[in-house]
């Protein structure tokens, strides 16, 4: 199951934008990953990124785990049944690459993710060599993009 709620806003955004409505004042809310395994997926993204854990939502067919910080919500969600798709997401794919968060300190939270033994890659301004941004994937192969701010 796919949240297109993400994907709406920014649609709406940009359409809202053109059409005389710059008073509605639009702001990111949260993002949903479907996931496998809610305990593993939200530990990960507890340790890696220092998010926490909110009460467990469960509904007859799905259970919502939310993981926030301050001006960040993820809901990691997991439907009975659901499934991954057999092939990531690349850019010669169509739909959602990843989800972009921003830091203050690119340099620490790389070392961090480098610790805990994560995927992590660093895009370097050519001149200064500073991290422009990161690149990791979860456990499950879900990309997450985190801008230095």
């Amino acid at each position: 199951m796919k949240t297109l709620s993400f994907a709406a806003a920014a649609l709406f955004a940009a359409a809202a934008w053109g059409q005389g409505l710059d008073t509605i004042h639009l702001s990111m809310d949260h993002a949903t990953i479907g996931v496998a395994d809610l305990q593993k997926e939200g530990d990960w993204y507890h340790r890696a990124l220092g998010l926490e854990f909110a009460p467990i939502h469960h509904a007859e067919k799905f259970d919502v785990q939310t993981m926030t910080a301050p001006g960040v919500r993820i809901d990691l969600l997991h439907e009975s049944g659901s499934t991954r798709p057999t092939a990531l997401m690349g850019f010669d794919k169509q739909g959602w690459l990843h989800v972009a968060l921003g830091t203050t300190d690119a340099d620490a939270l790389y070392r961090h993710l480098a610790d805990m033994g994560t995927d992590v890659a660093a895009t370097r301004d050519k001149k200064t060599g500073k991290i422009v941004f990161l690149s990791v994937h979860d456990p499950e192969g879900n990309n997450l993009e985190v801008m230095q701010k």
